[in-house]
């Protein structure tokens, strides 16, 4: 059987579109996202959000000392909060190394050939890296998170990022402290 080489490049076509739609986020997970908070005390840290009260950020951070893992930030005290992993930047590696390092190997071999114009080769080559970059990063978004002052309805916003987005009881806190070995919770993060 003969195959045509048109069905061919439309079947790649199609096979690469599909391989280029990718989103950084699978789903919502049982955990909460990570995030990175500025406040006034220290310069910034990176932890999960557990919870959201009016007042106070929960946080659980792994590379704490076991006994202040999980510790709150008192909302006034927050300088900014970034929610980790929403926004897609991986497409740079792909401009600059499909795109961009070409428009350079062609450039440079232009040059090669007397009179042959190679900036203008070479600037010609850059317009679809150009169309590309400014494209993607028209459309990538904003990665979500809120600057001081925080308002009722940024504190509210972050909920549902964090582990426990509806909150917990009294006596699931302390269960939740206990499970890592802590009787209480400090309203600052420890500056490491």
């Amino acid at each position: 059987m003969k195959r045509n080489p048109v069905h061919f490049g439309v079947f790649l076509c199609a096979l690469l579109s599909l391989t280029s739609c990718v989103t950084p986020r699978e789903g919502i997970g049982p955990w909460g996202d990570t995030v990175t908070v500025t406040t006034q005390e220290t310069s910034s840290f990176t932890a999960e959000l557990l919870l959201v009260s009016d007042t106070t950020l929960y946080f659980y951070a792994e590379d704490y000392p076991p006994t202040q893992r999980i510790f709150g930030v008192p909302v006034d005290a927050i300088e900014s909060i970034e929610v980790e992993g929403y926004v897609n930047k991986n497409w740079i590696a792909a401009v600059v190394a499909f795109e961009v390092v070409p428009a350079i190997l062609l450039g440079i071999a232009a040059a090669q050939v007397e009179d042959s114009g190679a900036g203008g080769v070479f600037a010609v080559s850059m317009v679809p890296a150009a169309l590309t970059t400014l494209a993607f990063a028209t459309s990538t978004g904003k990665a979500p998170g809120a600057s001081a002052p925080l308002s009722s309805r940024a504190v509210e916003e972050l909920r549902k990022y964090a582990r426990f987005p509806l909150g917990l009881l009294p006596e699931q806190f302390e269960n939740l402290l206990r499970g890592h070995g802590q009787s209480d919770v400090s309203l600052q993060p420890l500056a490491l």
